[in-house]
């Protein structure tokens, strides 16, 4: 699949429980706009938006690294939680009925006419244009499979703070709604696809099992990133971890996250 030349610039360039949750979440459907100085007319759709150390920051794992890799890219910072009117490129919440393959984050375009990247082409740019060895590729396709897997059976087993993370309100869905929502969870980024026979009891049990992997596969990641620093693939690991340690740190795949103390560098990344 070939690159388009906007987006390969833009990253070429530089239910158990029920947890309660007071992240203060950004209101309003405008767009935030990243810090900083460039002509790119690009927006990342993306679920939700909250406040984390001054920053409109996404509210899932793909969406904030991807939001990192593009600031880290262009030279700019994060939104500001209290950003105003600019231009360039920017974050903006919005319906995952907005994207093409009902999944987000997407990334439109608009400098000459309206393009929209899915999570899919998003996901070969970044990997068709930043990693060239095989050990960092192997790295790479483990986050967006293994990382992303475990994430995603963590809310549909363990019953976290969905309304806050996907931008739902539960008091004025209907229950038919939610249910289509949720419906569609299994579908995103090809998790069903990996995993056609897992459902009830079977999910919760391989989750389980996949937790241990999940440590183990951290753990060597850290340690990779310590020998080979690589920016790309510390940001899209710190998109994970934050989100976990932000919104799931009651969770069994929290209680993993929060206690490594590489956690603490990556909300450094913030700013």
């Amino acid at each position: 699949m070939p690159v388009p030349a906007v987006i390969k610039s833009l990253f070429d360039s530089v239910p158990l429980k029920t947890y309660n949750d007071d992240t203060p979440v950004i209101e309003g459907a405008g767009i935030r706009y990243f810090e900083g100085n460039s002509k790119a007319q690009l927006t990342l759709g993306v679920f939700n938006l909250f406040e984390c150390q001054g920053r409109a920051i996404p509210t899932d794992p793909i969406s904030l690294g991807t939001a990192l890799i593009l600031g880290f890219k262009n030279g700019l910072k994060l939104p500001s939680k209290d950003a105003g009117t600019a231009s360039g490129p920017g974050i903006m919440k919005m319906s995952l009925y907005g994207s093409p393959n009902k999944v987000l984050p997407i990334l439109i375009e608009t400098s000459e006419s309206r393009t929209i990247r899915t999570l899919d082409e998003i996901n070969h740019s970044i990997a068709a244009n930043n990693f060239k060895d095989e050990e960092t590729k192997l790295i790479n396709d483990l986050i967006d499979t293994v990382f992303y897997d475990t994430w995603i059976m963590c809310v549909l087993t363990e019953n976290p703070p969905v309304t806050q993370m996907f931008g739902l309100e539960r008091s004025i869905v209907s229950q038919a709604e939610w249910q289509d929502f949720m419906s569609e969870v299994p579908s995103w980024n090809h998790f069903a696809r990996r995993h056609p026979n897992l459902s009830g009891q079977h999910l919760a049990n391989f989750y389980d099992q996949q937790l241990t992997q999940f440590e183990r596969d951290l753990d060597l990641i850290i340690a990779n990133l310590e020998e080979n620093p690589n920016d790309v693939i510390r940001f899209k690991l710190a998109g994970y971890l934050i989100i976990i340690d932000h919104f799931l740190q009651s969770t069994k795949l929290g209680a993993i996250v929060s206690q490594k103390p590489f956690v603490k560098s990556c909300y450094e990344l913030l700013n």
